[in-house]
């Protein structure tokens, strides 16, 4: 019994992880977009938002684990909501 509620939270751990994965791809997707249109740099938004250059590259390589602090902190500077498709 105990075996196999450990296999299904070792499972439910991947599909976590997968799913966090999927979301933060998404999101740097939408960033990279609006940079894109509005011609800005990875610099210019590294100066935007405030982090190095080093930081929004791992944002931007939809790795990063993002805090919604950090996403509401960019969707301020940018002006528009990262986490909706326009």
């Amino acid at each position: 019994m105990a075996g196999k509620m450990a296999q299904n939270n070792d499972e439910i751990h991947a599909r976590q992880e997968a799913l966090m994965h999927e979301m933060s791809k998404k999101i740097a997707r939408r960033i990279e977009r609006v940079l894109f249109e509005r011609e800005m740099s990875h610099k210019d938004f590294a100066k935007l938002v405030k982090h190095s250059q080093g930081e929004v590259s791992r944002w931007l390589h939809g790795t990063h684990n993002f805090t919604l602090a950090t996403l509401a902190a960019i969707s301020i500077a940018l002006d528009t909501n990262v986490l909706e498709e326009q």
